[in-house]
């Protein structure tokens, strides 16, 4: 799962009505928020109000939260983001268990009139209780399946809160307040609890920074949030900034020529390497290590990865032994499940599947590229998450396309975030050397957050007003950097064309590489039984009328097969096969790198015109 397991920003008013007791009954005691009383900005009467989160009822956060903790002060008119704001580190515990779990949930939900007389929070109410029942309905599903299928995770944004760390803008403004400061910690010891645990244990192991950071906050659960010691050493181990006493701002260091958050030697590191036998998974800390411009403004693009957070987390995993031979008996890996370092020239022959974990899109779709350069040069960055892509940098992303294809041949980026799925392929080559590589960016989002924006460039309508076109960079390895060349006039312009038009630019090309957008498959439905179906659709979904439904021409099958995004809540399996599928049959695992692989990746959803029909597209 490549982020956003939870929502600490945006969640509805009924599930933080249930989360902020739950959260209360988990820890044994209410935790006190701390407020900053010199803000002048604080709203009329918020500092009476208290600081316990039962004091900061369900949809009326808002206001208090944007003034006290600076959460998503760079939006307005969106208080749905802060009206319900987690806060408290048993409301984020909550969360999580409200998430994958019935368990904790109440047997009942009440009306919106049953909470309050005012009628646009009634309307807001009863409409999160409509989308939470069906939520419920099959979350014993979610229950089961995580229980029994191992499961690896890393955080984006909205696992801490909106934005997390986008800018140095939003560093500054967030952790310079002592409630800012509180809740992304106690969103990171959330995380650390539900997830990151589970993704390295060796890192909690006894005598490490886990094991510390867990003693830490059972010390400071013991005291009811009072020993500040204990909490200093939660902050330090979540390799969170310290602040400065003068200025009260966190304190930033220089790392090459950007500027990065003060992070303690002791802090547990987010990103992980797994290895089996015949692949490796590369999983990217893209949120907590970026590097913000010295130049420049504030609200600048950072890059997602700092010059040192690059060379461990890319570099550093790539670098090290290939993994071994299918056929072989031998065992070099550590207890981490990593393999030691050695000679890395033979380019990971005996890898036939090197996958890296990138939360936010290595390559996005070139309309939002325009709308986050138009909405940067007005300096509205947070309302459309501006910087938040590799391709936005393009000396960044250059960086990143030529370490993989040093070390690798054949790459799978696994991507999320953009609340749609895709599949890109990259062809790399080197033009000295004539060495060439591809990378594929399987793109599956989102489980359960489709909105209407994604549902339209599901459609027909996409392809028709806003085709992505082929897109051909060329770039140079000293210094590293990428140029993008003019669209090309024909579908099958020559490189040659292309280098001569990079030289009359006076541009230099060391290599190339074109991306090119793979359409998906005619969607087909899938048999499933009735009883099945039962299980994961709603009564009142089922009592509709299928055909009803059908008629409506803007859910019409055929304006429904859109050739390049899944914007429906889907959920998608990638799996590879060999070039021939006549082949197939003989298909062996230990002569796998003879062989040229196809892979897929297929996605299951819910058809728009046939409501309770599960359908499988695919990308190929």
């Amino acid at each position: 799962m490549t982020g956003d397991q939870i929502y600490g920003d945006d969640v509805a008013d009924p599930l933080l009505w249930i989360a902020t007791p739950l959260g209360d009954a988990l820890l044994g005691w209410e935790e006190k928020l701390p407020l900053d009383h010199s803000d002048a900005n604080a709203p009329d009467g918020a500092l009476n109000w208290g600081a316990r989160p039962k004091q900061l009822p369900a949809g009326q956060r808002a206001r208090f939260v944007t003034e006290q903790a600076g959460l998503t002060a760079g939006l307005t008119g969106k208080e749905e983001r802060t009206t319900s704001h987690l806060l408290s580190f048993g409301e984020y515990c909550a969360a999580y268990l409200l998430a994958h779990s019935p368990a904790c949930w109440p047997a009942r939900l009440p009306d919106g009139k049953e909470i309050t007389q005012d009628r646009k929070t009634i309307h807001r109410w009863d409409n999160d209780k409509r989308n939470m029942e069906q939520f419920l309905y099959s979350l014993w599903k979610v229950r089961r399946l995580l229980a029994n299928v191992a499961t690896y995770t890393i955080f984006d944004d909205h696992d801490v809160s909106d934005d997390w760390n986008l800018n140095q803008a939003w560093c500054l403004r967030i952790l310079g307040k002592p409630l800012g400061y509180q809740t992304i910690q106690n969103a990171l010891l959330a995380y650390a609890t539900f997830q990151a645990w589970g993704n390295t244990p060796q890192q909690f192991e006894a005598g490490t920074s886990g094991s510390a950071l867990l003693l830490a906050a059972q010390q400071w659960s013991k005291s009811q949030g009072e020993d500040l010691a204990a909490k200093g050493a939660i902050a330090t181990y979540l390799g969170l900034p310290p602040i400065n006493s003068h200025t009260g701002l966190p304190e930033f260091i220089e790392d090459s020529h950007v500027w990065i958050l003060q992070r303690s030697k002791k802090a547990l590191t987010w990103h992980y390497t797994i290895r089996s036998a015949c692949h490796e998974v590369i999983v990217l800390d893209t949120r907590t290590c970026r590097g913000y411009p010295i130049e420049g403004k504030p609200i600048d693009p950072p890059m997602l990865l700092s010059p040192s957070a690059f060379q461990q987390q890319i570099s550093d995993s790539l670098t090290q032994s290939p993994l071994p031979s299918i056929s072989s008996t031998s065992d070099n890996s550590d207890n981490s499940g990593n393999t030691g370092n050695s000679d890395s020239s033979s380019e990971g022959a005996s890898t036939y599947a090197t996958f890296i974990v990138a939360p936010t899109n290595v390559f996005g779709m070139r309309v939002l590229d325009w709308i986050q350069q138009w909405h940067l040069n007005r300096r509205k960055v947070f309302s459309a998450d501006v910087g938040d892509s590799w391709n936005f940098h393009d000396q960044a992303l250059a960086m990143l396309l030529t370490t993989l294809f040093q070390h690798r041949k054949n790459v799978v980026v696994l991507s999320g975030d953009i609340h749609y799925s895709s599949a890109i392929q990259v062809d790399y080559k080197d033009l000295t050397s004539g060495y060439s590589a591809t990378l594929v960016q399987l793109t599956s989002s989102a489980m359960k957050n489709e909105e209407l924006l994604t549902r339209i460039l599901h459609t027909r309508l996409k392809d028709w007003l806003l085709p992505e076109k082929p897109r051909q960079w060329v770039g140079q390895f000293s210094p590293v950097n990428m140029t993008e060349l003019p669209a090309a006039k024909a579908k099958t312009q020559q490189m040659a064309q292309l280098i001569r038009q990079a030289k009359q630019q006076n541009i230099s090309a060391d290599w190339r590489c074109q991306m090119r957008w793979q359409r998906r498959q005619r969607t087909e439905p899938l048999e499933m039984t009735d009883a099945y179906l039962g299980e994961l659709i709603p009564p009142h979904v089922r009592s509709r009328n299928p055909w009803l439904e059908w008629l409506k021409f803007w859910k019409a099958r055929w304006f429904q097969e859109g050739q390049e995004v899944v914007g429906i809540n889907n959920i998608a399996l990638v799996h590879f096969q060999p070039e021939d599928k006549r082949d197939s049959a003989r298909f062996d695992p230990q002569s796998i790198n003879s062989q040229n692989l196809v892979v897929k990746q297929a996605h299951y959803w819910f058809s728009p015109w046939f409501p309770v029909q599960v359908v499988r597209s695919r990308f190929k």
